[in-house]
């Protein structure tokens, strides 16, 4: 991806069926400008923070399962990548959330930041059982981080929360 995309008219989410991973790099990663993916001012459908809304959700959808809640299958959520990009949730998108990946082996979040501003939560979910987060920076929202709903032994290493309003981290993970 390069450059700077707006996006005003629903989420971003990843390919169907577990051998079709998700993989956004930036340009970032090859020339060193940065890649920001902006969600517009009052979006509709991310402005209450009582129904949060996912910009970006990178998800299994396992059509195999059917429309039961294994439908969504993090365990088999595999190699998602989302690096070196700007996420910026823009204003008066209360209940946005800027990233949500709830990932098994090979999926990681690597140098991305989340400009959460007055958003909900700026990272939602944890790559466990194989994946990481490295190098991730959330500012401003209410929470930075919530990883109340990850795979398995979730690794973080070099996370900055910056001036979120409630708390930086919020956390129940298996």
């Amino acid at each position: 991806m390069h450059g700077s995309h707006t996006h005003g008219q629903g989420t971003i989410t990843s390919a169907v069926g577990r051998n079709a991973p998700c993989v956004l790099v930036g340009a970032a990663a090859r020339s060193g400008e940065r890649t920001v993916i902006r969600l517009q001012d009052s979006t509709p459908g991310f402005t209450d923070a009582n129904q949060p809304r996912v910009l970006v959700n990178m998800t299994n959808n396992n059509p195999a399962t059917g429309s039961t809640p294994d439908y969504l299958r993090p365990n088999e959520n595999w190699n998602q990548v989302l690096q070196a990009i700007t996420l910026d949730l823009g204003s008066g998108n209360t209940g946005a959330v800027g990233v949500h990946l709830r990932a098994a082996q090979g999926s990681v979040l690597e140098d991305v930041e989340v400009l959460a501003r007055d958003g909900l939560v700026g990272i939602a979910g944890g790559p466990g059982s194989g994946g990481a987060m490295v190098g991730v920076t959330v500012t401003g929202g209410l929470w930075s981080f919530d990883m109340r709903a990850t795979q398995p032994a979730p690794t973080v290493t070099r996370a900055t929360a910056s001036s979120p309003a409630c708390g930086a981290l919020l956390s129940m993970s298996e």
